[in-house]
């Protein structure tokens, strides 16, 4: 008996004195820090992780973008109790990168941002992205407000009622308008500005609820909005659903979204709004929102943010951080992430920030794994205007202090009957890089940037000033400096952006206050385009719009800006010659003829009224060209040129029209090109082709196939090949086909060929023979006219740019490559009339389209040809081989067919020709 007592004491004595040990290993205290209070580096450079233990032994580290992500690297470290060691890490892009540290079961996690505001998107948006919400904008107009606004409560300050509006699909838009009331102390009047709140993730009652703070503090109505469809107070059964996220219509959030678009039309109704200052606030999910809302509605001034959601979805795919929901993670898991992977970016915050044209202010906290710092920063980098960001290092999934004072400070700023306030009036930091500024190359530009606090001018931050996009490189004297010089290499538009950092705060936390400047380098010297000219716009260009303007040396597409000042932008003619001008309009719903003028200032007397000035006035249903002769006298220099566009009348030069829209741009007149050609090329103006060249560092064209010939080549920026030709028979057809390649992951790159026809010397928009798009190699099957002499020089341009479609074959490409080839032509017959009768007589119809197209060839009687559909980037998407017509009506069944913009070809009788555009469009 005592023995058995004495082993059980032992035995617990044992366990005991084990336990012991052990209880500083189970107690040790795992820190992890960065070398740099706030945690921020640029890329290429080295942060030093600082990990330090109260317990000696071998830790495990990870470094990674999310939780839903495989890591970048593990491995293990070895710690010895009290001394710090060293985890370096190099990053070799923008980004934001965890660092995760376990030992004996404690984890403690850290992040540090790498230039995250360079950080680009992951993919480009939809080609459709502007006319799926225009459509769906649209939807939400034909609703009736019907307003249904009753008392909720009363407090010092405000008075908060419950609002319900009309929606689509039965719904309705639920919240609550708090405004502002005069108090002792505060006397106010409106109008107000208004300012609309978004709520965070959630469907319990009071989700929602009134944000009374700002009709107390800053005198402006505040709209709560709710997401669902149920008074706030009432928890809504079918919240988030139905959310079908392989349908860009079937996503819940386009209810969110419409429903914001909803509550600014009922405000542009109150009489106590001032229909102008309006500004859209939110956390997390409400934060997202704010950003999508501010892209899609331009009325949205101002927004301000706290730790986004709905960023950078499509960065699931390559392996990094995506934002809330985490759309493509689901879609994996339910394996439909293909289909998904589209629909998505419908609903990425990243593609409607590029589209706010308002200032911002928005936290961000570093270790937020919720929504990812590196996410929110995507869509950041994407906004051109001025913004703010509060950097918050130690700081997770949280909107602290500095979110609530500060997007107070922030209106204030901007929104000066926000300041009268007795509370509190102090104003945010802002920067200034100055206005747009034009110059010549080989000119020194001078660049003053101005910091502000509170009002103030505060020369205590740091500041730098950066290239963001531009053809070429830019030198500045002192990039830390304010007042400082930017010399530019090469002519083009450049963008640069100017940042101040004030980190006189504690934990690392930083405000970094940014600005935009845009500098057009030309390269002789530009006379700045007059101002004063009368006010002409259109007041509702929903349904159709100025699409794209383009002649034979430039080209400038857009949306819906009612008038848009682009005098920036410049098309460059000749005295005594005639330019092709081409006008696209834009539809949202259905095609029809509207009407186009286009007027130039020749004498500079800020008016369009002189004769001869009014060079433009025409009518048409789709793209068409119209033929600008300057005239052999008119002055040189830089010209405004009006272009307006309007349904059912002509438009006028000043005025406010009622559907339609007018753009400003700069027409630049020069003296016709007179240098000789050498002997060798015959009469064709061949030395006299405008200079062009592109940034070929990451993505070149490396091959050119056409007929039987292939020509290789390396990244030069421009290639001068015109040593180098191609035979090829009229009559024909012949294959040619492109080949990029890239330094790093293959991106879509877009092409355009031309080929002087005329051989005057420049391409017109004629003969533009071929756009395409792809990652891969692109090609076709060209018919060469049968009319080309044979055996003398036709100049061929190539140009490919990544991104975004060349502007013209002018063009300082940013990111890709030019080359020029000679082609020579054998064989062939004359052009037969016979021909131009069959061109002149198929028809299409209806158009716009939905289910069935019908190809009329009742007029021509019958023939033989193929017939040959392109999408607008030249992909074939239907044909019908060289053969006798079956009949002379073609039923074309369009069930297989995008939404879009389509061409008919014929490919025949030696002449490729575009016969028609007609619009598929199946969405209603």
């Amino acid at each position: 008996m005592n023995s058995m007592v004495t082993r059980v004491l032992n035995r617990n004595l044992l366990l005991c004195f084990y336990l012991l040990s052990s209880l500083p290993l189970l107690k040790a205290q795992l820190t992890v820090t960065t070398d740099r209070p706030t945690a921020h580096y640029s890329v290429g450079s080295t942060a030093h992780f600082m990990i330090s233990s109260t317990a000696s032994g071998t830790a495990t580290y990870k470094f990674y973008y999310d939780n839903k992500t495989n890591p970048i690297s593990i491995g293990n470290i070895l710690l010895s109790a009290g001394q710090p060691s060293i985890l370096p890490y190099r990053h070799t892009e923008p980004g934001v990168v965890f660092c995760s540290v376990t030992q004996n079961g404690v984890t403690q996690t850290l992040a540090a941002a790498f230039s995250p505001m360079n950080i680009a998107p992951a993919e480009p948006e939809p080609a459709d992205f502007d006319a799926f919400w225009a459509s769906q904008k649209n939807l939400i107009n034909s609703v009736p407000l019907v307003p249904q606004v009753s008392f909720y409560r009363q407090g010092y300050g405000f008075t908060t009622y419950k609002l319900s509006l009309g929606s689509i699909d039965g719904r309705s838009v639920y919240g609550y308008i708090s405004v502002p009331e005069s108090t002792p102390s505060n006397t106010v009047t409106a109008p107000f500005p208004a300012i609309i709140s978004l709520p965070s993730y959630g469907d319990a009652p009071g989700v929602c609820s009134p944000d009374e703070t700002i009709p107390q503090q800053g005198n402006a109505l505040c709209v709560s909005l709710s997401v669902h469809n149920t008074d706030p107070l009432v928890q809504d059964p079918n919240a988030y659903k139905p959310l079908i996220i392989t349908d860009k219509a079937g996503f819940y959030y386009r209810y969110a979204l419409l429903g914001v678009v909803q509550t600014i039309n009922y405000l542009f109704t109150r009489p106590d709004f001032n229909k102008k200052d309006l500004a859209i606030v939110g956390t997390s999910q409400g934060g997202g929102l704010a950003l999508c809302a501010a892209g899609l509605d331009n009325r949205i001034k101002l927004v301000a943010i706290s730790n986004p959601a709905l960023c950078e979805h499509s960065a699931f795919k390559m392996g990094k951080a995506s934002g809330f929901p985490y759309y493509l993670n689901v879609a994996r898991i339910s394996n439909t992430e293909a289909l998904a992977s589209t629909a998505v970016k419908y609903y990425d915050a990243i593609y409607f920030a590029k589209r706010f044209k308002g200032a911002t202010y928005a936290v961000v906290g570093y270790q937020d794994e919720v929504t990812p710092a590196a996410t929110t920063f995507a869509a950041l980098a994407q906004l051109r205007e001025k913004t703010l960001v509060f950097h918050a290092p130690q700081m997770g999934h949280e909107h602290p202090q500095e979110y609530w004072s500060g997007r107070m400070a922030f209106f204030r700023k901007y929104f000066p009957s926000m300041v009268q306030s007795p509370i509190q009036v102090t104003l945010s930091h802002a920067a200034d890089a100055g206005t747009d500024k034009v110059i010549t190359v080989g000119q020194a530009l001078p660049l003053s940037g101005i910091v502000e606090l509170n009002g103030a001018v505060d020369n205590a931050m740091s500041v730098r000033w950066e290239k963001m996009s531009g053809t070429g490189n830019v030198i500045f004297s002192d990039a830390f400096n304010r007042n400082t010089q930017a010399n530019f290499s090469t002519a083009g538009t450049y963008t640069l952006r100017f940042s101040a950092t004030d980190n006189r705060f504690l934990n690392g936390k930083v405000f970094v206050a940014i600005d935009y400047v845009t500098v057009t380098v030309n390269n002789s010297i530009v006379t700045p385009p007059p101002t004063g000219y009368c006010e002409a716009k259109g007041n509702q260009p929903w349904h159709h719009w100025i699409e794209r303007i383009e002649n034979e040396t430039a080209g400038h597409g857009s949306f819906k800006e009612c008038y848009a000042d682009f005098t920036d932008k410049v098309f460059r003619v000749e005295r005594g010659k005639t330019s092709v001008f081409q006008l696209t309009p834009g539809y949202t719903w259905q095609a029809y003829n509207v009407n186009w003028r286009i007027w130039i200032d020749f004498n500079d007397d800020k008016d369009f009224l002189d004769p001869g000035e009014m060079v433009v006035s025409t009518i048409g249903i789709s793209r068409l060209n119209t033929h600008v002769t300057i005239p052999a006298d008119a002055p040189l220099g830089n010209k405004r040129i009006r272009i307006a566009m309007q349904r059912d009348t002509f438009p006028n030069a000043c005025g406010i029209y009622y559907s339609g829209e007018v753009e400003d741009y700069t027409l630049s007149i020069s003296d016709p090109i007179t240098t000789t050609p050498p002997p060798s090329y015959g009469s064709s103006n061949q030395t006299n082709y405008c200079t062009a060249g592109g940034i070929a560092s990451s993505v070149w064209i490396s091959a050119v196939r056409f007929g039987e010939v292939t020509h290789n080549s390396n990244s030069e920026g421009y290639g001068n090949f015109i040593g180098k030709s191609f035979t090829i028979p009229k009559s024909q057809a012949i294959p040619l086909a492109l080949k990029p390649s890239f330094v790093g992951a293959p991106a879509d790159v877009f092409w355009k060929v031309w080929i002087d026809y005329d051989r005057d010397g420049h391409f017109a928009l004629s003969e533009n023979i071929w756009s395409s798009q792809g990652k891969d190699m692109v090609n076709t099957l060209m018919f060469m006219p049968s009319n080309l002499v044979t055996g003398i020089p036709y100049r061929m341009r190539i140009v490919m740019r990544q991104g975004a479609p060349p502007l013209g074959y002018c063009d300082i490409v940013d990111v890709g490559e030019i080359e020029d080839y000679t082609v020579f032509l054998t064989g062939g017959a004359a052009q037969t009339s016979g021909y131009s009768v069959f061109k002149e007589q198929i028809q299409l119809y209806p158009n716009p389209v939905r289910e069935e197209l019908t190809i009329d060839l009742n007029a021509y009687g019958g023939g033989q040809g193929a017939l040959r559909i392109y999408d607008p980037f030249g992909k074939l998407v239907w044909e019908m081989q060289e053969n006798r017509f079956p009949s002379r009506q073609i039923k074309l069944d369009i069930a297989n067919f995008q939404d879009g913009i389509y061409f008919l070809m014929t490919e025949g009788a030696g002449l490729r020709v575009l016969l028609n555009k007609f619009v598929v469009l199946k969405q209603r």
